[in-house]
C-alpha cells in the first residue's frame, strides 16, 4: 500500500510498505523520478491532503535548476512522447516543405512570384532537408528509446501475492 500526502504544491510526503520497498531496490534505476517509479510499480494508493505550512528555519536545498533536472528526470523515464513529437513534427514540416515547395516552384514557373536569385531553390531545399532530418531524428530516437526501455530492466510485471496450494 502506498500514502501520499499532497498539498497545493504537489506531493510533499509518501508511506510504502515493505514489499514496495523491496520491489524499487530491485529496479536499481539511476536518474529516475522515484514519485513516478513507486506509482508505476501498480499497488493501490491513498492520497491524504494537508495545506502546507511555511518553512520557519533554514532554506530549502530544492533550487529552481534541480527542480527542473527532476521534471526532466520524470519525463524521460515515463514517456516517449518527445520522440514522438520529433517525428511527427518531422512529418509535418516535410509534408509542407514537400507542398510549399511544389508550389513555389509552380508560382516561378508561371511567372507569378518576383525573381530573386537562389530563393526558390534555398527554400525548397531548406525546407524539405530540415522535415527529413526531422524524421530521421526521430526514427533513431525510437529506436533509442526501445533499447532504453530494455536495458532498464524493468520487470514486465509484479506479482503481488504468491499463492500456494
Amino acid at each position: 500500500m502506498i500514502f501520499h500526502g499532497v498539498s497545493t504544491t504537489g506531493i510533499g510526503f509518501f508511506l510504502i510498505d515493505r514489499q514496495v520497498v523491496d520491489l524499487v531496490i530491485q529496479l536499481q534505476e539511476r536518474n529516475s523520478h522515484l514519485i513516478g517509479l513507486i506509482l508505476w510499480l501498480g499497488f493501490p494508493y491513498a492520497t491524504v491532503t494537508y495545506d502546507r505550512i511555511e518553512r520557519e528555519h533554514g532554506t530549502s536545498r530544492w533550487t529552481f535548476s534541480r527542480k527542473i533536472n527532476y521534471f526532466i528526470d520524470a519525463f524521460a523515464a515515463f514517456s516517449y512522447l518527445p520522440l514522438r513529437m520529433a517525428s511527427i513534427l518531422g512529418f509535418i514540416f516535410a509534408s509542407l516543405g514537400g507542398i510549399y515547395a511544389v508550389l513555389v516552384i509552380v508560382l516561378r514557373l508561371l511567372g507569378l512570384m518576383p525573381v530573386i536569385q537562389g530563393w526558390t531553390a534555398l527554400m525548397v531545399v531548406l525546407l524539405v532537408v530540415s522535415g527529413a532530418q526531422l524524421v530521421i531524428l526521430g526514427i533513431i530516437g525510437e529506436y533509442l528509446w526501445r533499447n532504453f526501455d530494455a536495458t532498464r530492466k524493468r520487470p514486465p510485471f509484479i506479482v503481488e501475492k504468491d499463492v500456494k496450494d
